[in-house]
């Protein structure tokens, strides 16, 4: 089937670029407002995108002219510290806008739907590309010019980034086409359409809208590079196993030219403690270990502080409630470990035997009228085993209803569980491996019913071994096992502490143990940095160390 491409957008810049490309394509106006429905829809940018996207197709094909055409449409939206930045309303605005941005990096976001007749049946696909893009540290002076020339009034021309006198960008972390909101890409799908446009991500006439940038580069999530995290909650100062944790995690994501991303878990709020964040990041560069983003160097995903992130979850939270996987639980700990049988306990305490997942709304009414607050549990499939294979510890299983039980996403006290926080941040900043403490190894199979719900990619897992003292216990901040400050005192240097934390999981030795390290022998003397270029063309002797001595 061969047929005439419409595009439907109100955007000059977007209907300039294409007619330089000197592609066959009719342009419409979709007759919408665009600002009102968007206001109409509240959630994330990039369901958001995609919905607006839906949205001025539906309005196009209200149109005789275009009922049986194909059209295309998209929307582009801007993030800062996932704030959303709307159209300029002058040019105040617009310099505000791009001062806000100069020198940072920003979130691209955009929505494409496709709508084509096959068959006698109208299909509708949809998709959203997502492009962290730098701005340069452009003058003001520049930020004038370039408001002079009306440009900025466009929405996405309002950024600069199309703009080829302007040119504000330093990196584009992805996809060109996405960045200047050309919805063109997602014909590479295959839709089963064919049209008269020829190629339409032919490189040759793209490189000439963007001299030295890739313009096709990543589309979508395609060639996804490893992303890694280390996301510690400050309940105190780091003890030594939290910074092997950290080390292994941060060694993982560099020896595999990975992004790093710090990301502080502050939700209970009650056991946080005052300037705990800053001892910790302060630790962990002392140790020789950077990141890419995190709270104090921002990035495309932020905000990279859980409690700055409320909004997020309670959207989240909202689906769960749609899909009818959630309900309110009046049980406090001690009624449900006094139901619970002592064969019944695990690792996370008693199984929870659903005892309020049938409660009639009378019954609920009758419980809230005594003052009794509900936590929030997720609705386990009662037949389902979840199945995963860690990177070290290999195969697991878990009947999650017969092990846990029904859990808990909110607390009565309205404080998000881990569990449910940990998947929509892992997810939302597009972290595709995890290296933590095998204490959380019990944790993944809910975590992994979590991700399926709300629709995310499941990362790849790597639950390494924890660090025990001499006695055999586990390090905890709660007995405020020993951090770095001891070893500082005593004039170790950072090349010091990271050889003993690599050899205590058989990664290169050290000349002189700690004593809160029982694992260790005499040798080399190695850096942060040093432990990435020894092992960075033999990433999997990590593994198989680390495999060996958990």
């Amino acid at each position: 089937m061969t047929t005439s491409l419409v595009l439907a957008s109100a955007s000059p810049r977007r209907r300039q670029i294409i007619a330089s490309l000197g592609l066959p394509i009719t342009f419409c106006i979709p007759p919408t407002d665009e600002d009102m429905a968007q206001e109409r829809y509240r959630g994330p940018a990039e369901e958001m995108a995609q919905w607006l996207a839906k949205h001025k197709l539906a309005s196009v094909h209200t149109l005789p002219a275009f009922a049986d055409r194909m059209v295309i449409a998209a929307d582009t939206t801007v993030l800062l510290n996932a704030k959303l930045l709307g159209k300029p309303r002058d040019e105040a605005h617009a310099r505000e806008l791009l001062l806000a941005l100069r020198g940072r990096w920003h979130h691209v976001v955009t929505g494409i739907a496709v709508s084509y007749l096959l068959d006698g049946k109208r299909q509708m696909r949809s998709a959203s590309c997502i492009t962290p893009v730098l701005m340069r540290p452009y003058r003001e002076a520049e930020i004038a010019t370039y408001i002079a020339s009306g440009d900025p009034m466009d929405k996405a021309g309002a950024y600069g980034i199309q703009h080829s006198g302007f040119q504000p960008t330093a990196r584009i972390s992805g996809c060109y086409l996405n960045v200047v909101g050309l919805p063109l890409c997602v014909l590479r799908g295959g839709s089963g359409v064919e049209w008269d446009g020829g190629d339409v991500l032919d490189k040759s006439a793209l490189y000439s809208l963007r001299p030295g940038v890739d313009p096709c580069g990543t589309l979508s999530r395609g060639q996804v590079s490893l992303r890694g995290r280390y996301a510690p909650s400050p309940t105190g100062d780091l003890h030594l196993g939290n910074l092997r944790t950290a080390l292994l995690a941060w060694l993982y994501a560099r020896c595999a030219d990975g992004q790093f991303v710090l990301r502080v878990e502050d939700l209970d709020r009650p056991r946080v403690r005052r300037g705990a964040t800053e001892r910790m990041l302060n630790d962990l560069r002392w140790l020789g270990l950077d990141w890419d983003e995190g709270p104090d160097v921002g990035g495309p995903y932020a905000p990279y502080t859980q409690s700055e992130r409320l909004a997020l979850y309670d959207h989240y939270l909202q689906r769960l409630r749609a899909a009818d996987l959630i309900y309110p639980c009046y049980c406090s700990r001690a009624e449900v470990a006094r139901i619970a049988s002592a064969p019944q306990q695990g690792e996370d305490g008693p199984r929870y035997p659903g005892t309020c997942r049938y409660l009639t709304q009378a019954q609920r009414r009758q419980h809230e009228a005594n003052k009794r607050r509900p936590s929030l549990r997720f609705r386990v499939n009662d037949e389902r085993v979840v199945t995963f294979t860690d990177l070290l510890a290999g195969y697991r299983e878990q009947h999650v209803q017969q092990v846990v039980g029904d859990f808990v996403v909110c607390r009565s006290d309205g404080i998000f569980a881990y569990q449910f926080a940990v998947v929509v941040d892992d997810a939302l900043m597009h972290i595709n491996q995890i290296v933590r403490g095998a204490d959380l190894l019990h944790s993944t199979a809910r975590q992994i019913l979590l991700y399926e719900a709300l629709g995310f990619p499941i990362p790849s897992f790597v639950h390494v071994p924890l660090l025990l003292d001499a006695a055999g216990n586990r390090l905890a901040k709660r007995i405020q096992s020993d951090g770095l400050e001891p070893l500082r005192t005593a004039g170790t240097t950072p090349a010091q502490v990271v050889s003993q934390l690599a050899a205590s999981c058989g990664l290169p030795p050290t000349i002189k143990e700690s004593p809160a390290i029982n694992r260790g022998a005499t040798g080399e003397v190695i850096s942060a940095t040093g432990l990435v270029q020894q092992y960075k063309e033999r990433f999997y002797d990590i593994i198989a160390k680390m495999s060996w001595n958990a």
